[in-house]
């Protein structure tokens, strides 16, 4: 049986009636109060966020070179995730970053559609690792204490739950993609340093508003808000991902409008490393065209 595929319209729906609730909720007056530092903590975001896409560009390199000779130069990888970035934010829904992504390495390695897309795959695998090993540690942190959900009692046994599943997703993702496990390790490392980083850099943006903000709730929150995207009924996971994180933040007792705000400000962080790789990838297609003549 085929999956429903919802089209653009309707997902444009759903994404525009998600942000007008969050937008509803929102106090206005607590915009109004924010200052300059609002500005600095999404620069921060960005810079970061620029930062931590070198750990995935690290990542793609090392599983590209499992199945080509040729390889793909860091800066490559880099510019790469860049170009992705791009067409995430200004262009969800037409041409996604996995597919600009899958093209970039066919085109600088000569791979075929079929490998190229198999090595996104296993980063997405890893990611969802690495996610699931951020979730458990903020509930080993703090989520024994979340309202209404004891994980007190079975501390251990989730423990001992994640370690062997994740085991068993590289040692599977080792032996079915034909990996050395110390290659799977390391994209697994990697793709853990890049989430940690991201769920750190939301923290630093959510103590702006929430001073003293616990780091195990954004351990929760930002794996719990990344898995909401992939559902395929909105515009690249827009009004999905911030709706999922003012529900999951309300947990510990955030306000909607902080919520709200957090949210709007680590997506404008999105959207400036996105103009960035958009600019990157006019002056490259420019420079292409100008040395084809």
């Amino acid at each position: 049986m085929k999956p429903i595929k919802l089209p653009k319209s309707v997902k444009a729906t759903v994404s525009i009636a998600l942000l007008a609730g969050l937008l509803y909720l929102l106090d206005w007056q607590r915009l109004a109060s924010l200052d300059l530092y609002a500005l600095f903590y999404i620069s921060v975001g960005m810079v970061g966020t620029l930062g931590l896409d070198l750990f995935l560009a690290l990542r793609w390199q090392l599983l590209l070179k499992q199945k080509s000779a040729q390889g793909l130069p860091l800066s490559s990888a880099y510019q790469g995730y860049l170009f992705g970035a791009f067409f995430n934010i200004f262009m969800p829904g037409a041409i996604g970053g996995d597919l600009m992504r899958i093209n970039h390495a066919m085109s600088h390695t000569g791979i075929n559609l079929k490998t190229s897309g198999l090595i996104i795959f296993m980063e997405r695998l890893f990611g969802v690792g690495a996610l699931l090993s951020l979730f458990v540690f903020g509930l080993l942190m703090g989520g024994a204490n979340l309202p209404h959900i004891d994980f007190g009692q079975y501390q251990i046994h989730l423990l001992i739950v994640a370690v062997a599943l994740l085991s068993l997703i590289i040692i599977a993702a080792s032996r079915r993609f034909r990996l050395p496990l110390h290659t799977a390790i390391a994209a697994f490392l990697l793709s853990l340093l890049a989430q940690g980083s991201d769920a750190l850099l939301s923290w630093l943006i959510l103590s702006y508003l929430l001073p003293d903000t616990p780091f195990f709730w954004l351990l929760i929150a930002m794996p719990i808000a990344f898995i909401t995207t992939l559902l395929p009924i909105s515009l690249g996971g827009l009004g999905v991902r911030e709706g999922t994180l003012v529900g999951v933040l309300a947990l510990f007792g955030v306000d909607p409008s902080s919520a709200i705000l957090f949210s709007f400000m680590v997506y404008l962080s999105k959207v400036l490393v996105g103009m960035i790789g958009g600019i990157i990838l006019n002056l490259s297609r420019s420079s292409e065209q100008h040395q084809s003549r």
